[in-house]
């Protein structure tokens, strides 16, 4: 892979590369990740500089060295302070680099390395991390209409968790749900309603299909369960249409299952999908969901294993089937989606079940592009934000164990910024990202902080 230039900055690259790099940085102890396809190789090249925040390495390219313009937030307490980076010198931009200007490339586009306010991109500028011991994660974001952010995962104990923080991040309230292997997997929200969605553990298969509507507060209001007695049934993904909770997962077993749910928790519709194959014991992180004006749509693996293309279903908010799809030329899976200005469609796949890929699709339901540039082995969700600029989380590997990847693409598909988030300890799992006012990137995941020991690791980052 040839070179990317400074205006498109990458991760870092081939394995002798990665670990000269990692390994000036932090050492790291490994750690085995849940279950998921198996990892590949990192095989790029690279031309990165490194960027430092406070507590964890962050490399990027064309940049000059910075530090988090706003104090780090961790071990579950927060400052509360806000970003003062609102008000733009009177240069700004003029394509000069004055006195009070980090950076100045003289244009007014957000994330091509230099920000309008004249402040690098992907600048971190609040962090969280939960300190709890062995449990954490944030596997689900939402961005709430008064700008704070609900989170869900698994907290203390191995149960599920859910938690409001103001937009910087201070914590306002928890709450845990369910016993011991309870997972949200995914948050959204409406009119004043939490939905939470995910799985629990069952006395009769692995874990059992959970979704459930909670207060603005995070009490809980209602609770469906979805039990097979087969194998793993899971919610992973949520949305909202009219104020109802649409989900996707999987269910009985061998099925793609998708259902709207009033926001009394009646259920209005389900629909099912057979695969191609029986899933039990694992942890999927697909299939993706998104809600456009005309369709719910749900991405997969397609149903024949040998050939397993990615495979796209719509239907309407009624429930009725409209068209499916196999995108032609692809062999993986599709783990998140997200609608695109004009509606095409952005993907984060998995190609080939072990490269990091976002994929965009035209509405007439053919690849426009596709791209590994955001080097990994894990594509985990995918927002996208006013401008069309498209980012995406996942994890590869690092110099020991696994780093958070973190990237931005233009609508064309050109790479913007690549960020590789390593705590230093060992394996550190991105899995969900979502946009923020002012096109703000809130990503969360998790981080290694000792010996299978995890702490829910959320950050918020400048476009």
């Amino acid at each position: 892979m040839p070179l990317l230039s400074p205006a498109a900055p990458d991760l870092p690259g081939r394995p002798l590369m990665l670990a000269a790099l990692m390994l000036s940085q932090a050492a790291a102890v490994g750690c085995t990740p849940e279950a998921e396809p198996p990892a590949a190789a990192d095989t790029s090249t690279s031309t990165t500089s490194t960027t430092s925040t406070t507590s964890y390495t962050s490399t990027t390219t064309a940049l000059e060295p910075t530090s988090s313009s706003s104090p780090t937030t961790s071990g579950g307490s927060s400052t509360g302070e806000t970003d003062t980076s609102t008000t733009l010198p009177a240069t700004c931009p003029d394509g000069h680099v004055d006195a009070d200007e980090l950076c100045d490339d003289g244009n007014v586009v957000d994330g091509d390395g230099c920000n309008t306010d004249c402040q690098p991109s992907a600048t971190q500028l609040w962090e969280y991390r939960s300190s709890e011991r062995e449990t954490g994660r944030v596997y689900g974001i939402a961005i709430d209409a008064d700008a704070s952010i609900v989170v869900g995962g698994r907290g203390g104990g191995l149960t599920g968790w859910v938690a409001r923080f103001t937009p910087e991040l201070a914590p306002r309230w928890e709450q845990n749900y369910g016993d011991m292997f309870t997972l949200v997997r995914d948050v959204a929200l409406a009119d004043g309603l939490i939905y939470a969605v995910g799985a629990r553990s069952s006395d009769d298969d692995a874990r059992d299909l959970w979704v459930a509507g909670l207060s603005a507060d995070g009490s809980l209001i209602w609770e469906d369960i979805v039990s097979s007695g087969l194998g793993d049934d899971w919610a992973t993904q949520a949305a909202v249409v009219e104020g109802d909770l649409v989900v996707t997962g999987l269910a009985y077993a061998d099925q793609l299952w998708t259902a709207r749910y009033g926001a009394d928790g009646a259920a209005k519709w389900t629909v099912t999908h057979q695969l191609g194959t029986t899933y039990k014991d694992i942890f999927p992180l697909g299939p993706g969901l998104v809600v456009t004006p005309g369709a719910v749509i749900v991405g997969m693996t397609g149903n024949d294993l040998v050939v397993a293309p990615e495979l796209l279903l719509a239907y309407g908010h009624d429930g009725a089937a409209s068209w499916t799809t196999e995108l032609p030329g692809t062999y993986g899976d599709i783990n998140a989606i997200a609608e695109m200005p004009g509606g095409d469609l952005a993907l984060a796949s998995v190609d080939n079940f072990m490269t990091l890929t976002v994929r965009r699709v035209s509405d007439t339901d053919e690849i426009v592009w596709s791209s590994d540039e955001c080097l990994g082995d894990n594509a985990r969700d995918i927002a996208v934000d006013s401008q069309g600029d498209i980012v995406v989380i996942g994890d590869g590997p690092g110099a020991v164990g696994r780093n958070i990847r973190l990237c931005k693409f233009t609508p064309d598909g050109v790479l913007r910024w690549g960020k590789d988030i390593d705590g230093g300890v060992g394996d550190d799992l991105g899995y969900a990202v979502a946009i923020g006012p002012q096109d703000r990137i809130v990503a969360g995941g998790s981080l290694l902080t000792g010996p299978d020991n995890y702490d829910a690791w959320l950050a918020v980052f400048s476009p």
